[in-house]
């Protein structure tokens, strides 16, 4: 379902909960936000899919509040947000060619 958490210490995971069953996937929340003034230096996402064995991506195609703009069902934690992050961040959520389109915001 996920792989081997890499969080550390002083990271919060944030889950975003992928649904797919057979349609187009969803998530649980479709706007996460990431205030910074409320301990959201701290967060970082985690992407988890209730379908077992099933692999999915993420894309961030304008560019990342994150270190990196791609993720997957093998490496589905963020890590902590940019220092310079700011704004609202499209992303895309894939599996098996159907594509999701939710949004995270960071708060400065």
């Amino acid at each position: 379902m996920s792989a081997t958490p890499q969080t550390s210490a002083s990271t919060i995971p944030l889950p975003v909960n992928i649904t797919h069953t057979g349609a187009a996937p969803s998530v649980d929340n479709d706007t996460i936000i990431i205030d910074r003034e409320q301990g959201g230096e701290n967060l970082e996402v985690v992407w988890l899919c209730n379908a077992p064995g099933k692999t999915f991506h993420i894309c961030f195609p304008k560019g990342s509040p994150f270190q990196q703009s791609h993720f997957s069902s093998g490496d589905n934690y963020s890590g902590k947000i940019k220092a310079d992050a700011s704004g609202r961040y499209k992303y895309n959520i894939e599996i098996d060619g159907q594509v999701l389109d939710p949004t995270v915001i960071i708060k400065p």
